[in-house]
Order: C-alpha cells, then sequence, then structure tokens
C-alpha cells in the first residue's frame, strides 16, 4: 500500500507549497516514487515544478 503525506492548513503564508515542494524533491532524490497534486486555486506548486528542470524527475 502506498504511503501518503498530507499538508493542510486554512491560514495562507505558512509554508504548505514550499515544504510540499522541497519534500517531494528530497523523497524523489532518495528514489521514491513521488505523486504530488496541487488543488490550491492558485497553482503555485504546478508551476514549481513546470518550470524547475528538477522537475523531470517526477513524471
Amino acid at each position: 500500500m502506498a504511503k501518503r503525506i498530507v499538508y493542510f492548513n486554512n491560514k495562507g503564508g505558512v509554508g504548505k507549497t514550499t515544504l510540499v515542494y522541497h519534500t517531494a524533491w528530497m523523497l524523489a532524490e532518495l528514489g521514491y516514487k513521488v505523486l504530488v497534486a496541487d488543488f490550491d486555486p492558485q497553482t503555485n506548486l504546478t508551476a514549481i515544478f513546470c518550470h524547475k528542470p528538477a522537475s523531470k524527475k517526477f513524471f
């Protein structure tokens, strides 16, 4: 069974997007398969993954 990590907080500006990005990046560096779902209407996390060269590890 797959393990899940979920970050949730109603308040904005607490670093959720940054934390998710860096956690996913580090897990991928360690050889884990990583799936990140961006449900935020601002889609900042999607933008980070689409514009970084390291994002190739996640696809």
